[in-house]
């Protein structure tokens, strides 16, 4: 089963967490418009078979050039007869392969939605990223809060984890990483990808004018689970000049706005369609009531409402 590709284990249209995350983001991008049409992005990513982000955010916003990064080249067929656009192209292999055969001269939207841990080729790709993204652009990464894999029968202690992070990046583990640190892994991984883009751009600025100096700004900082614990953090890179449309954006507005470790926890409750109505009937208020369910879910559920997807049986 391990060596099988995601998409023949997961139908990653019915995850009702990675649902409302998408539907976040989604949102999130529309703010874009005050740089430019989002329809003029290009938007980069990894659709598998499903291409779920692809369709949404085409729909949403007309997205015309689209790319999808596919390392399962075994399964180019069944990839490309999924395909739901004539927008959405398919390059193949691995991202830090991809990534550099990518023309990177206009605003994009990219999203490194990884299915496996953190390990050096993540660090690569955002470092890559944050070299060539221009102003406006978006990187979104996501990849498995999960500890990383201990040999047979080795204690599970902090020191052997981060020794085990420094082999799995190749030693790209900024050096004031302490042990300690490895109790949250998600805020140790948001740690490491805000540090890869930190050091990069601090590199390329050196040799840019202060004019077209690009900053990455944090706007998105997720956790989830539907089955598996997740993270995703997002950033927008900006010059002097997008600097100001950005103040006019009002993604600070946005309740899961999030620019710094802390995240805005995804956790949709389990509840029935009836419940859901009666709930609905009542909302966008928070004192919504409903007999013999928790308190914490429903105030959960009003926190996600607009965001939480509907799972029906229909033939289509």
């Amino acid at each position: 089963m391990r060596n099988r590709p995601s998409f023949e284990q997961i139908d990653y249209t019915i995850r009702p967490a990675k649902c409302i995350e998408r539907k976040m983001i989604g949102e999130m991008l529309g703010h874009l418009r005050v740089f430019r049409p989002v329809s003029e992005y290009v938007y980069v990513g990894l659709g598998s078979t499903f291409f779920t982000d692809f369709v949404l955010y085409h729909k949403i916003f007309g997205i015309r050039e689209m790319f999808s990064i596919e390392k399962e080249t075994g399964k180019q067929g069944r990839v490309d007869f999924n395909l739901p656009f004539r927008c959405v192209k398919t390059e193949y292999g691995n991202t830090t392969d991809v990534l550099p055969r990518l023309n990177w001269t206009e605003p994009a939207v990219v999203w490194l939605d990884y299915d496996d841990k953190i390990g050096a080729g993540v660090q690569d790709d955002v470092t890559f990223l944050a070299r060539n993204l221009v102003s406006s652009s978006v990187l979104i990464v996501t990849t498995r809060a999960t500890n990383l894999d201990f040999p047979a029968g080795s204690p599970p202690d902090l020191e052997l984890r981060l020794e085990l992070l420094r082999d799995a990046l190749d030693g790209k583990v900024p050096d004031d990483l302490k042990a300690c640190h490895l109790s949250d892994i998600g805020r140790v991984i948001h740690r490491l990808t805000t540090s890869a883009i930190d050091q990069a751009l601090s590199e390329e600025n050196a040799a840019r004018q202060d004019a077209i100096r690009i900053r990455a700004q944090q706007i998105m900082h997720f956790r989830y689970s539907d089955g598996v614990k997740m993270i995703t953090v997002g950033w927008i890179f900006l010059d002097r000049e997008d600097t100001y449309r950005y103040d006019r954006s009002r993604l600070t507005d946005l309740q899961f706005f999030r620019s710094g470790c802390d995240p805005f926890a995804i956790r949709p409750p389990r509840l029935t369609f009836k419940e859901r109505k009666h709930l609905d009937r009542q909302l966008p208020c928070v004192s919504a009531d409903c007999p013999d369910i928790p308190r914490r879910d429903i105030a959960e559920y009003a926190r996600l409402y607009r965001y939480y997807p509907w799972f029906v049986d229909s033939e289509i």
